[in-house]
């Protein structure tokens, strides 16, 4: 919204929250900074979560900005890694005597649909297509009337107690 110093102020204050409450708002932080096209900070917050717990909704912005980086290599490492982890826990569930039949096929369906995204996801970045962000502040406190877009404050707070 042509608001850049105030992002960057936003970003500071989910930093501190993260770090203060023990929240991962890393995908929070990781989109504005992706918004503001600043490649290198998204990269460090990325590079060092665990993917095995984080979706993959969140690779497009992470390969973007790594491919604006010239750091082709890690979006290969972590595709190909993420699709074999993906690819073996499959084949562990289908070969699980325990689940149902109906599990089986739907798990199967869902790490297949899974595992297509990613591939689309380093094509569409290697053609240089730039995923689309609409971020959108998340809201845990009530409105106080005044700091409040919805009641056309000119200076919003989202980080009011």
């Amino acid at each position: 919204m042509g608001r850049e110093s105030e992002a960057k102020e936003a970003v500071k204050e989910l930093l501190l929250l993260s770090k203060k409450e023990g929240e991962d708002l890393e995908a929070d932080i990781a989109e504005i900074y992706y918004i503001l096209e600043d490649y290198e900070e998204v990269v460090n917050i990325y590079c060092k979560l665990d993917w095995e717990f984080y979706s993959e909704e969140f690779f497009p912005t992470y390969f973007h900005s790594l491919w604006k980086l010239s750091k082709t290599k890690h979006i290969e490492e972590l595709a190909s890694k993420t699709i074999q982890r993906k690819e073996k826990e499959m084949q562990e569930v289908l070969q699980d005597p325990d689940e149902e039949e109906e599990f089986k096929v739907e798990y199967k369906e869902v790490t297949k649909e899974e595992i297509a995204f990613i591939k689309n996801t380093v094509k569409e970045v290697y053609w240089g297509k730039a995923p689309v962000v609409k971020y959108e502040p998340t809201l845990e406190t009530r409105c106080y009337l005044y700091g409040c877009f919805r009641h056309t404050d000119v200076n919003p707070s989202y980080f009011s107690i």
